[in-house]
C-alpha cells in the first residue's frame, strides 16, 4: 500500500482552501501644483499621484477630472487644462477637482481677462458745433475677435482747449474766430489704441462777468478787475479782447488791462465790452479800501509815544479792511489787575476785552534796513484759542521807508492778520501738516477758496501751500511754516514778503480767518489769481523778493473768560 498519492491529494486541497490578496488602497491624492494662473485661452496639465497609506506611489490607479465652470476652463481625462477667454472686466477663478477611488484633491485655477487686441468707435473724425456733446461707444476686441466688456478706456486731447473726453463724452471747447480748430483724441484700452479727430465750430460772447472783490478802493491803491467770456451754453471763452472803460474818471480810471487807479473819493460804474456784450460793476473809493465794519471790535492802543499821521492812517485803515471781513464778535475775556507786561512793557490789565486789543509800540530799533520789528499774538482765549490782546512793534525807521516806496498799509495790514492768528495760531488749532517737509495748512475754506476762487486746482487739491523758504536765499525763521508760499502765490499779502504793485488780500486769506474760528465775510477779499495777469506779475521771481517781513511771534498764554492764564510754550 503506498501513501504519495493520498499526500499530494491533501497538498493539493490546502492549496486550494488559501485566501486571494486585496489590493493596496489609494490613502491620498497629490496635484503637482495647488495654485495655477492662465492666460484666456492658456493651457497646462496637471498631474496626479495616487499613494499609499504607506506613502508609496501607486500605479495605474484611475483618476477623474471636473470642473467647476467650464465656461472658464476644461480639463480633459488626463488633467490637461485648456483656459476659456474670459471677456469681463476682471480675472475668474475656477476649481479643479481630481477624483481616485474615495480621495479628492482640488486646484484653485486663475484665468486672466482676455487681452484687448482692438479698440474702435466706429469714426475717425468728428464735426461739432460749439456747445454739442457725443458719447462715444467703444468697442473692444480680444485677437480671436471676442468682445471684451468692463475695460476702462483712457482718453488724451492734444489741444483741451478745443474739446475734453470726460467719461467718454465729447465736450466742446470754446473760441472765437471764423473757422473752425481741430484737434486729436488718442484712446487706449490695454494694449489696444485708437486715434480721430474733433472739428469744433468757433463760437459767440454771450454773456460777460466781472471780478471786482469787495468793490471798495483806497484812496492811495490800486485794484485788480477781471473780466470772464462766457460762451451761449456758458463756457469761458479764452483769449476774449476786452474794452474797459469808468463812468466817472474824476473817481477812477480804469486801465486796459483792468487796474483801477482812484482819482478822488466816491463812486463810478466801471464797464467791459466784448464785441456787442457788456457788463458792469460798481466801484467806491474811499479812505481805505474797506467795506462797512462789522460787530468785532479792534482797538490799537499805542505805547512809547503816538506814531505820526501817516503810521497812525495805515493802523486805522488795516482795523477797517479786517473788521470788513470779521462780522462776528467774540466772547469777552475779563483782566483784573493782570500783567501784561509780557505782552506790553509796565501794562497792567483791568478791563474786558470783547474782540481784540492790540498794544503798537514804533521806536527806534537799529535803523532802517534791519530788524523790522515783530507782531502776533500775546493772550488768546480759552477753548477757542482766538487772540484777545496782541502786539505789534516797529522800528520808525523802516517805517518811514516803506512811507515812501508805498508798501506801508500792506505792511501793517499783513502783521495785524499774524496777531489775529494767520500763521501764528496754525499749529495751535491743528491746521499745519507736513512740518519740516512739504507744509500745507489744511483748513477746508481755505483750500476751497484757493481751488475754486483762484485757479488753484492742482496746487491746492490738498490745502494751501505754505512757505517751505526751498529756492529763496535768506529765507529763514521770520518766514517759514507761517506764510503762504511766495513762489506759488507771488504778491497775496500774506506771503512772507511785500511785492512791489498790488499785493491782493484774497478770499483765500479770509477764509483761513474762518477756518481758525472766526466769523468772516469773505466777500470783503480783494481779486486775486494764480493766472497770471499784469498786476500779478510785476514781481520778477527771478529777481528780488520784495520787503522781507518780520518774525511773527506766538502766544504767551491762553486766558479764560475770567483773566485767568495758562502759560503756553512760545
Amino acid at each position: 500500500m503506498t501513501l504519495r498519492p493520498l499526500f499530494l491529494t491533501l497538498l493539493a486541497a490546502a492549496v486550494g482552501c488559501s485566501e486571494p490578496t486585496a489590493p493596496v488602497a489609494v490613502a491620498s491624492l497629490t496635484l503637482s501644483a495647488a495654485n495655477l494662473r492662465l492666460a484666456s485661452g492658456g493651457e497646462a496639465t496637471l498631474t496626479a499621484t495616487t499613494l499609499s497609506s504607506k506613502n508609496k506611489v501607486l500605479l495605474d490607479r484611475v483618476v477623474t477630472w471636473s470642473t467647476s465652470d467650464a465656461s472658464i476652463a476644461t480639463v480633459n481625462a488626463a488633467g490637461k487644462l485648456t483656459a476659456g477667454y474670459v471677456t469681463g472686466a476682471a480675472d475668474r477663478e475656477v476649481i479643479i477637482t481630481a477624483t481616485s477611488e474615495e480621495q479628492i484633491a482640488t486646484a484653485r485655477v486663475l484665468v486672466e481677462q482676455s487681452i484687448a487686441a482692438t479698440l474702435e468707435f466706429g469714426l475717425t473724425s468728428l464735426t461739432l458745433a460749439h456747445g454739442e456733446q457725443v458719447t462715444l461707444v467703444p468697442v473692444i476686441k480680444d485677437a480671436l475677435g471676442n468682445a471684451l466688456t468692463g475695460r476702462s478706456v483712457n482718453y488724451s486731447v492734444f489741444d483741451t482747449t478745443i474739446a475734453k473726453v470726460t467719461g467718454g463724452v465729447v465736450t466742446t471747447g470754446a473760441f472765437l474766430g471764423t473757422t473752425n480748430r481741430v484737434t486729436q483724441v488718442s484712446a487706449n484700452a490695454g494694449n489696444a489704441g485708437a486715434l480721430f479727430t474733433v472739428s469744433v465750430a468757433p463760437t459767440v460772447v454771450q454773456s460777460l462777468s466781472i471780478l471786482s472783490g469787495s468793490g471798495f478802493v483806497p484812496i492811495d491803491g490800486q485794484r485788480q478787475l477781471r473780466a470772464t467770456a462766457y460762451s451761449p451754453f456758458g463756457v469761458v471763452i479764452p483769449g476774449v479782447p476786452f474794452s474797459w472803460s469808468s463812468s466817472a474818471t474824476a473817481v477812477a480810471t480804469i486801465s486796459g488791462a483792468g487796474i483801477v487807479t482812484p482819482q478822488a473819493e466816491g463812486e463810478t460804474s466801471i464797464s467791459v465790452v466784448a464785441g456787442t456784450t457788456s457788463a458792469t460793476t460798481p466801484i467806491v473809493v474811499n479812505q481805505c479800501g474797506n467795506g462797512p465794519a462789522g460787530s468785532y471790535p479792534i482797538e490799537i492802543r499805542y505805547t512809547g509815544g503816538a506814531p505820526n499821521a501817516a503810521i497812525a492812517s495805515a493802523f486805522t485803515c488795516a482795523v477797517a479792511r479786517i473788521r470788513a471781513a470779521i462780522t462776528m464778535p467774540l466772547p469777552g475775556v475779563e483782566y483784573t489787575a493782570f500783567n501784561a507786561n509780557a505782552c506790553a512793557a509796565g501794562t497792567t490789565l483791568n478791563e474786558t476785552v470783547e474782540g481784540l486789543l492790540i498794544f503798537a509800540t514804533i521806536e527806534p530799533i537799529d535803523g532802517p534796513g534791519k530788524v523790522l520789528g515783530s507782531a502776533g499774538p500775546c493772550y488768546v482765549r480759552s477753548g477757542s484759542n482766538l487772540t484777545s490782546v496782541g502786539r505789534m512793534r516797529f522800528d520808525v525807521a523802516d517805517l518811514e521807508n516803506m512811507i515812501a516806496n508805498g508798501s506801508l498799509k500792506n505792511v501793517i495790514m499783513h502783521e495785524m492778520l499774524h496777531v489775529l492768528g494767520v500763521g501764528t495760531l496754525w499749529t495751535t488749532q491743528n491746521l499745519l501738516t507736513g512740518l519740516g517737509s512739504t507744509p500745507r495748512f489744511i483748513g477746508t475754506l481755505a483750500s476751497d477758496a484757493c481751488l475754486t476762487e483762484h485757479a488753484g486746482v492742482g496746487t491746492c487739491t490738498n490745502g494751501v501751500p505754505v512757505e517751505d523758504c526751498v529756492g529763496i536765499a535768506g529765507c529763514g525763521a521770520g518766514t517759514i511754516n507761517s506764510h503762504w508760499k511766495e513762489l506759488t502765490f507771488t504778491n497775496e499779502l500774506m506771503t512772507g514778503y511785500i511785492n512791489g504793485g498790488i499785493n491782493p488780500f484774497s478770499k483765500m486769506t479770509i477764509q483761513s480767518l474762518a477756518d481758525l474760528g472766526y466769523g468772516v465775510n469773505a466777500t470783503q477779499s480783494d481779486e486775486y489769481s494764480l493766472l497770471p495777469s499784469p498786476s500779478l506779475m510785476l514781481w520778477d521771481p527771478t529777481g528780488d523778493f520784495g520787503i522781507k517781513m518780520p518774525e511773527p511771534t506766538k502766544p504767551l498764554g491762553r486766558v479764560d473768560r475770567n483773566g485767568r492764564l495758562t502759560p503756553m510754550t512760545p
